[in-house]
């Protein structure tokens, strides 16, 4: 019996449950399944206008001579569906596991770089695919986790995956693009039978169909079982929580993979890799590492090295090592809120803040002209520190130098507001006032001063911060003596 024609709303079961995103992306190689998808995506979002905005990703990875024609194909469709379409060219290096690994292993940093927060990126990988995943891994030698295939959504970036054809057969995607009158780019490579995937589709999986006509749907059957196994097996053996090196490399707990039996620290040595978007590594090279572990000293610093990652125990922590690679030469040029990748160390970057240089120079000189403000500033430290942490605990922000020491002088001009106060009060009591008059008086005579105090430290402090952030150290001299000598005038003609 002959399957139904494939139609967009053979989609809304899965497309339904991902309307909240920003925007969609469909990966688009240009050839017959991201084709499909491609064209079902667009269809359905025409008959759904709540549908997020539609955009199309290519990746040139170069390995082939029609490549750039295989891109220009891609830009030539996307405009006849009025698609806007990315494209990316791919930087690939031949890897331990092979050209074709280290390619996907591009492709798919290239589209987690390029999804937003909330984003959906969606595949066309099919029923076929993911059968053909299924043998591979079981050749392989997959466990639990490997043999439940690829699924159906997962994290990627920090957007998302989807695979919205995934129980569609080959076979139906080719008769759409037929029936619709598509075109798309055939890959010579998929006819290679020296590789592992396009020898199980041409020569192994025909035999299967022969005998077995539905093995398709029963192998994948069999997946989803394995999938849900693994699940209940990730709750009961969860990933670590990640923690941080010195340098801020992540890891986990040493003490967390210290199980009575090997394969318990294995499986979650695997879970928590997953959860970090990283694959297993092969099983003799992961029990061999477990075990030096186990007896390693203390001191010992046990290291697995697979393609995709390092990890190597520290002290308490097994780490995940930054990817090796040749010493920076020369200088490394950063801007304010930029960052770089410094090979052995991560990630560097500079965070502007307001200097100290005019800071100091500022509370010198201010300092110097009126020793009883100083007195009183460094009578103020404590409880301004504990004011400043207050604030920070209450706006959840963190105060730089400049703010601490502005709070610093403001406490210290009040409380120097408030002993000329107490003088003045006292001065009128002595000269026979009554205290109601005495204390009108002397606040009215010291109004002038807290007055000035306010505004000296709004006119003062807001600018220097503002002028702290954007000149350099040098210029900065300049006009930190002529504002600190203005201020100074200011505060010894206030009125007292």
């Amino acid at each position: 019996m002959a399957e139904p024609a494939l139609t967009a709303a053979a989609l809304d079961a899965q497309l339904s449950q991902l309307l909240a995103a920003p925007r969609w992306f469909v990966g688009f190689s240009g050839g017959l399944d991201s084709t499909v998808l491609l064209h079902l995506v667009q269809r359905w979002c025409r008959q759904h206008p709540q549908a997020p905005a539609l955009s199309a990703i290519h990746v040139n990875h170069g390995l082939q001579s029609d490549a750039d024609d295989w891109q220009r194909h891609c830009e030539w469709l996307c405009r006849l569906l009025d698609i806007p379409l990315l494209c990316h060219r791919a930087e690939i290096a031949r890897g331990p596991a092979g050209l074709e690994a280290a390619a996907r292993e591009a492709r798919y940093r290239l589209f987690a770089e390029q999804l937003g927060d909330g984003e959906v990126l969606l595949l066309a990988h099919h029923l076929d695919d993911q059968v053909e995943t299924f043998f591979l891994r079981l050749l392989r030698g997959s466990g639990m986790q490997g043999l439940a295939a690829m699924p159906a959504t997962r994290a990627l970036g920090t957007g998302s995956l989807a695979r919205p054809l995934l129980e569609v057969p080959r076979a139906r995607l080719e008769a759409y693009a037929l029936a619709h009158g598509l075109t798309w780019v055939d890959d010579p490579s998929n006819t290679d039978t020296g590789m592992d995937r396009n020898y199980l589709r041409q020569e192994v999986l025909p035999l299967l169909a022969r005998r077995w006509p539905g093995y398709r749907q029963t192998v994948a059957r069999a997946s989803s079982h394995l999938a849900g196994a693994a699940a209940s097996l990730a709750q009961l053996l969860p990933a670590p929580a990640t923690i941080r090196s010195t340098m801020g490399d992540p890891g986990l707990p040493a003490a967390a993979l210290r199980f009575p039996l090997p394969a318990a620290a294995a499986l979650t040595l695997r879970h928590w890799l997953l959860a970090g978007g990283l694959p297993a590594p092969d099983q003799v090279v992961l029990e061999e590492f477990l075990r030096q572990l186990r007896e390693a000293g203390p001191t010992a610093r046990p290291q697995l090295a697979c393609g995709a990652f390092t990890l190597q125990r520290h002290r308490d922590g097994v780490y995940l090592l930054p990817e090796s690679g040749p010493p920076p030469v020369g200088e490394l040029p950063l801007e304010p809120g930029e960052l770089r990748e410094a090979p052995g160390a991560g990630r560097v970057g500079l965070e502007q803040v307001a200097g100290e240089g005019l800071l100091l120079v500022f509370l010198t000189l201010w300092l110097f002209f009126d020793l009883r403000l100083a007195f009183w500033v460094a009578m103020g430290l404590p409880v301004s520190f504990l004011g400043a942490l207050w604030l920070m605990q209450q706006t959840g922000q963190t105060l730089n130098m400049m703010t601490m020491m502005g709070l610093l002088v403001a406490l210290g001009l009040l409380m120097d507001d408030a002993i000329v106060l107490a003088e003045n009060v006292a001065a009128h009591l002595a000269r026979g006032a009554k205290p109601l008059r005495a204390a009108i008086d002397g606040v009215r005579e010291v109004a002038g001063g807290v007055l000035s105090s306010f505004i000296t430290t709004i006119c003062v402090f807001v600018p220097l911060s503002a002028i702290d952030g954007r000149i350099g150290r040098t210029l900065q001299v300049i006009p930190a003596v002529l504002i600190s000598v203005l201020t100074t005038l200011v505060m010894r003609t206030r009125a007292r």
